[in-house]
């Protein structure tokens, strides 16, 4: 039995209940008709023959729920049950990608490409479809959700320009006026955010978009929005390093560890190296493997995990150093700065322009095969650096304490916090936003209770919004499952969504009856003691 079958189920029984604890409370108590009657005898008959009218009337009343509230009930199992077709058509698209990762016939995927598209394509009428009274009870992908609006309202206020001028400041990188591309993601994703793009024939990235994932951008609150210590903010600003870096300079030539790398050396990565070095037991030995997660420094070797973001930032962070060692002041920016002055060179040319590095392999050589990664980390753990951080230190950025002896930058301090709404916080990008009409209602208002307006807000369901476009049977199959398996979870989440609400508004119901029943036993003993005044101030009692 579903949960929402055995609610249904208990706000019957319970119902049931109550009326016939009336009917038994009623038995032993004197029958209207007589109260009436004696009521009736009384010398002001008019008044206490309109208040027992009344008050019968209102016992009446007194034993069922209101209309609004079986209302609410239907509008929710409505949404339930749209809920449940598409987790079950979901299901049976699983299957197919199932059957499309076991063949080989190109034939057999195409066959179970056009199923995937029909279940796609039932799945936005259903989207679509789904009304109570003539209301529509989920948001069209191309309408933007609450969290969406927050969100935006989040980047226009501070994140975005907060990132630009960071990178600006600490970098010295701008971007070229390109386009920067908004795109909120509703389903389970592996990132907290990140840059899509292609390269151009001079090694730029064009056509980025920068995708966010609205669950786990939530809260998003200002300044810094999401969870103590990977706030949103920071997020925002690793992605930013890719976006613009990806302007600059001829991005396709650098290996991912550097551009990884780079983008957490502009907040700091502490908390995550401390996180990945105590998983892998502490000391030299937990140090060297963070300092081989490296690899050759090739992007062959890069699967990007979490430990090789910690070796990465902990390479960048080394090389940083090594660089004002060799004369370079600005460490990691004297090294951008150059690769953005001469746009067709790689990163083994920029290396022998800016230390005594000849090219990357070197660089990675005495970090990983000569064990100077392993010691370098080693190091930051035996001065409590890393230990320091958790408790609420400098992060270990460039420009910070930590490195450069600059001011203490926390979590919350490492991007500097603004709160000035900007329809273009951007200088150097052109922006293209999410639509949104400000006209749709994405709140649906239900009952009132004890704390206050219970509302349903709507919310995307439809084959975009869940990625099925963009799944491919035929070249794809094994990439798939992930997205049918994000699509399901999303569901889930929708249905747990409702649910709850269902359980917020039969407990509201279940309360509201005793408290009639309550009533309605007081009116029938004023009743019976003929006091028609208590009648009339129990009636006007809500």
């Amino acid at each position: 039995m579903s949960w929402l079958s055995r609610l249904d189920t208990s706000f019957t029984n319970s119902q049931d209940n109550e009326i016939n604890k009336i009917k038994t409370q009623t038995a032993t108590t004197e029958p209207l008709e007589s109260i009436s009657n004696k009521i009736a005898s009384l010398d002001d008959n008019a008044i206490t023959i309109n208040l027992s009218e009344r008050a019968i009337q209102q016992k009446k009343k007194l034993t069922l729920p209101t209309s609004y509230q079986t209302d609410d009930m239907s509008l929710l199992k409505t949404a339930n049950d749209s809920l449940n077709e598409i987790q079950s058509l979901l299901q049976y698209g699983k299957a197919l990608v199932i059957q499309a990762t076991q063949t080989e016939s190109t034939d057999t995927k195409q066959f179970l490409q056009n199923e995937l598209t029909r279940i796609s394509e039932k799945i936005d009428n259903i989207s679509h479809s789904t009304e109570y009274k003539n209301t529509n009870l989920f948001v069209d992908s191309n309408e933007l959700s609450v969290n969406d609006k927050k969100i935006i309202q989040c980047l226009k206020s501070d994140w975005l320009e907060e990132a630009e001028k960071l990178v600006l400041d600490r970098y010295g990188l701008s971007a070229d006026g390109a386009n920067l591309k908004i795109v909120l993601d509703e389903t389970p994703q592996q990132y907290l955010a990140a840059i899509e793009y292609h390269y151009g024939t001079d090694g730029k990235a064009t056509n980025q978009i920068l995708h966010i994932a609205v669950d786990t951008a939530l809260p998003a609150n200002l300044p810094d929005g999401g969870e103590h210590p990977y706030y949103d903010d920071r997020v925002i600003s690793h992605e930013m390093v890719h976006a613009i870096m990806g302007r600059t300079m001829n991005f396709s030539s650098l290996p991912n560890w550097f551009k990884e790398g780079t983008a957490e050396f502009i907040h700091g990565a502490n908390e995550r190296v401390a996180t990945d070095l105590a998983r892998n037991g502490g000391g030299i030995e937990g140090a060297k493997v963070i300092q081989n997660a490296l690899g050759d420094g090739t992007n062959n070797t890069w699967v990007g995990n979490s430990i090789q973001y910690s070796s990465s930032a902990m390479a960048v962070r080394y090389l940083h150093e090594q660089i004002q060692a060799d004369g370079h002041s600005g460490g990691i920016k004297d090294l951008l700065n150059d690769l953005k002055n001469n746009p067709t060179e790689d990163l083994d040319q920029a290396l022998s322009h800016v230390s005594n590095y000849a090219d990357t392999r070197a660089f990675v050589n005495d970090f990983v095969a000569n064990g100077n990664g392993a010691s370098f980390i080693h190091k930051l753990e035996q001065s409590c650096e890393l230990t320091k951080t958790l408790l609420g230190g400098d992060t270990g950025g460039i420009g910070g304490s930590s490195v450069d002896g600059g001011p203490i930058r926390t979590a919350k301090s490492v991007v500097p916090d603004i709160y000035y709404p900007n329809e273009k916080p951007l200088k150097h990008f052109n922006v293209i936003w999410p639509t949104q009409d400000n006209q749709i209602k994405t709140s649906i208002p239900l009952t009132t209770t004890e704390n206050g307006t219970l509302n349903y807000t709507r919310f995307k369901i439809d084959s975009k919004v869940l990625n099925l476009n963009n799944v491919d049977l035929v070249n794809a199959p094994d990439k798939a499952i992930i997205s049918l398996d994000n699509a399901m979870s999303y569901i889930s989440k929708g249905q747990i969504y409702i649910n709850t609400l269902l359980g917020t508004l039969a407990t509201n119901i279940s309360a509201t009856i005793k408290n009639n029943i309550t009533k309605s036993t007081q009116l029938l003993a004023l009743h019976s003691r003929q006091d028609p005044i208590s009648v009339l101030d129990l009636i006007a009692t809500p």
